[in-house]
């Protein structure tokens, strides 16, 4: 499974795959990342999903209220 990081800068890292979170937060120590949050491939797409379809659903209604 896939895991990435999220820095305090604001930035995601692609941390690889990696079997369990243990040995993800260990490749983030070596990137010298101190994560605040590191996730899994599923929770990955879940966020892109919800971000993508509120930003396609505000973009809609801009275009209703401004028509």
């Amino acid at each position: 499974m896939i895991y990435f990081a999220l820095n305090p800068d604001g930035l995601l890292y692609n941390l690889g795959d990696h079997g369990d979170w243990e040995s993800a937060d260990e490749t983030a120590s070596n990137m010298r990342i101190d994560p605040i949050w590191t996730l899994n491939e599923n929770e990955a797409l879940n966020w892109a999903e919800f971000i993508l379809t509120e930003i396609k659903q505000t973009r809609q209604a801009i275009k209703k209220v401004t028509a």
